[in-house]
């Protein structure tokens, strides 16, 4: 019965790991910039509020958080996908052992 589970558990998992690592990725490297950018406004803080640019810079750091959003949803998804499918042929193989015998 392992056997015939273990392929397409591993079928699976490997796609949702390639899919899973890439997005990870994409939201690191977002949330690295939005970081960035607070870590510039706070330190220079003076002439943010000199000339007036704290809406530009929030809208900066806004959209690169929205990006950390979207990425963060998309793993979420291919998680469910993931884990989803573990459940449903565990259960689909049981259900078959308890037809078959």
């Amino acid at each position: 019965m392992v056997l015939c589970v273990l392929p397409i558990v591993l079928i699976v998992f490997g796609v949702g790991v390639k899919f899973l690592s890439k997005y990870s990725k994409i939201a690191g490297d977002a949330l690295a910039t939005s970081a960035s950018v607070t870590e510039e406004v706070l330190s220079s803080i003076r002439m943010v509020q000199a000339y007036g640019a704290e809406r530009q810079l929030s809208q900066i750091y806004d959209t690169d958080l929205v990006d950390v959003e979207r990425m963060g949803y998309r793993v979420a998804v291919i998680l469910a996908f993931m884990i989803a499918t573990l459940y449903f042929v565990v259960c689909a193989v049981y259900g078959l052992g308890f037809c078959i015998s």
